[in-house]
């Protein structure tokens, strides 16, 4: 099958047991892996909370060197934290800055909001392959602590439910389309 002209595959999930630190580091590792495959050419991240924690864990690691990537997330413009307002996006343009060096050339961050709020909740990975398939995984909890806490779990997802989910991606992205939506 394909999706936009795209052949599509199936990659293999994941699971990473909770176990705290080790349990982060694991799942860390694990989708690292998904993204340094030298066949990924181009990958696009999807979470709401993807954050300066997240950010931190896999930005300034990833060894693929001509990997293009593009991190879609929903950080507020201002969350109430111990009485004071913390502008999340604010803080995490901050970290790119000051990280800018050790980041590569082909990245992307887009920060999707709806008014004062989250503009979406599920969190994605795609990839494009140097041999032109296309795969997509569902990826159970958001990066900032993944395997700490609960279990990891990176599920493939088949034809049909990536093709809908890159129309529900290409729709999200579309703003004149997110303009007229209540």
């Amino acid at each position: 099958g394909t999706a936009e002209g795209y052949p599509l595959t199936l990659g293999s999930g994941a699971f990473v047991p909770a176990k705290g630190r080790d349990g982060e580091i694991n799942a860390f590792l694990k989708l690292r892996s998904y993204l340094d495959d030298p066949a990924v050419k181009t990958a696009v991240i999807v979470d709401p909370y993807f954050s300066v924690e997240a950010a931190s864990k896999i930005l300034t690691r990833i060894q693929n060197s001509t990997l293009k990537l593009d991190i879609i997330t929903s950080l507020s413009a201002g969350e109430p934290e111990e009485g004071r307002e913390i502008n999340e996006a604010d803080r995490f343009k901050g970290f790119l800055d000051a990280n800018a060096p050790r980041l590569y050339k082909s990245l992307r961050i887009l920060n999707l909001t709806r008014g004062t709020g989250s503009a979406f909740h599920d969190r994605y990975l795609l990839r494009s392959l140097a041999d032109g398939h296309i795969d997509g995984f569902l990826l159970s909890n958001s990066i900032n602590s993944m395997g700490a806490f609960n279990p990891f779990v990176i599920a493939p997802m088949e034809q049909p439910v990536l093709e809908g989910v890159r129309k529900y991606l290409h729709n999200m992205l579309d703003s004149e389309l997110q303009q007229r939506l209540p």
